[in-house]
């Protein structure tokens, strides 16, 4: 077994090792308006509707927001389970270890032991014990995980892999509109790693993004 393979195997065994006691856990706070007691979530075929509709997002219309794909993640645990909490930690646990290993992949231009490093920090920070644990708060991961895929697409070039960050910038924004922040953290990231020379093309997309974003929700 290779050094990637070990240090694959290592992350994901700290993460299970260290939320395992989170799946015995049930709904709280948010959870009992957004999930247990909305009814439109308990039918696959509303999932059209959680793109036009904000209401669709909590029984109680004063709490409406627009985020679609976090009420199709809700959809689709209910479609699996029911209100049987434990698919939905199962679900949380699974985005956090998502997030676990894009970190550990950006950092890997860094050497082995720093990606390591950067990986275990991610998995183990005691800022993620939220996420995982309380069912409504993984808007947050969820979104972190397209924001970092989009991190790595973008990074490695190509138009591809540029199409597929944009894609990821948007699925980020259609969980949650924290993700908004992006286009600036990656001209951080690509000048940290080119120096001068920041691909303003590559990144003009995101803009473009952000204004559809901002000027249609």
């Amino acid at each position: 077994m290779n050094g990637r393979w070990r240090d694959t195997l290592l992350l994901m065994a700290v993460v299970v090792a260290v939320y395992a006691n989170s799946l015995g856990g049930g709904f709280h706070y948010d959870d009992f308006h957004s999930i247990v007691l909305n009814p439109h979530i308990r039918d696959l075929g509303r999932i059209p509707g959680f793109f036009a509709e904000p209401g669709y997002f909590s029984v109680d219309a004063e709490k409406a927001m627009y985020r679609p794909l976090l009420l199709v993640s809700y959809a689709v645990n209910f479609a699996v389970g029911g209100l049987e909490a434990l698919g939905y930690h199962l679900f949380n646990l699974a985005v956090h270890l998502v997030c676990v290993m894009l970190v550990w992949r950006l950092a890997a231009d860094y050497g082995r032991g720093s990606a390591l490093c950067a990986g275990l920090v991610f998995a183990l920070h005691p800022v993620a014990t939220e996420p995982v644990n309380y069912i409504s708060s993984r808007s947050e991961s969820m979104t972190v995980a397209f924001m970092l895929a989009a991190m790595v697409l973008n990074l490695r070039g190509g138009t591809k892999n540029e199409v597929g960050g944009l894609l990821c910038f948007a699925a980020g924004l259609l969980v949650k509109s924290i993700a908004i922040v992006l286009p600036g953290l990656l001209v951080v990231v690509v000048y940290k790693q080119h120096g001068q020379r920041i691909a303003w093309r590559r990144l003009a997309g995101y803009g473009v993004v952000s204004v559809v974003y901002l000027t249609t929700i």
